[in-house]
């Protein structure tokens, strides 16, 4: 069975690093559920994952849930996305978003294929640096409204950030690398 090893880097803080490893047989949920026990959240709020050109623009997104209003459309689901059939490439890369409302943005690169054995229990944590303060939100309706404008626009406010997480792993060095 194939492992895909994933680099983890969040967009505002520079010292949280995560390696992850994953079977290509995984969903994008079992991959979801790992990333927020290790960002230490009740993974109560919405999420998606993107599929990602090398600048980090968003090419296809799989959603927590299936939101769409309308009967005819088809929206791609975590549940429902197997990893193998959507990464294939190494250094491919991803975002993931965690709660829109309080955006969390994450950076994966897939970094490496490993071996694993039956006996593995995945997905698995392997690298563990820095920790993320995450509290709940309080705030008014007038806030709340105010942050879900922004969320819906993450793409402009995150491009700068984007190029330097870019930049991040283009400068981590073969000792950071496990």
């Amino acid at each position: 069975m194939e492992g895909y090893k994933f680099r983890v880097l969040h967009s505002d803080i520079d010292d949280f690093v995560r390696d992850i490893v994953i079977s290509s047989e995984c969903t994008f949920e079992d991959f979801h559920n790992c990333i927020i026990k290790e960002i230490g959240v009740d993974g109560t709020e919405l999420a998606s994952f993107f599929l990602t050109d090398k600048d980090w623009v968003k090419r296809l997104e799989i959603n927590f849930l299936d939101m769409q209003m309308e009967e005819d459309s088809k929206v791609l689901t975590m549940k429902d996305a197997v990893i193998g059939n959507y990464v294939d490439e190494l250094h491919q890369r991803l975002l993931y978003e965690y709660d829109f409302l309080s955006p969390n943005v994450f950076f994966l690169e897939f970094i490496e294929c490993v071996a694993l054995d039956d006996a593995d229990v995945l997905p698995k944590c392997v690298f563990s640096k820095g920790q993320i303060e995450v509290t709940a939100a309080d705030i008014s309706d007038e806030e709340l409204m105010a942050d879900l404008l922004k969320a819906i626009d993450l793409d402009a406010a995150k491009e700068e950030k984007h190029n330097e997480i870019g930049d991040m792993f283009d400068e981590l060095t073969e000792d950071d690398v496990y």
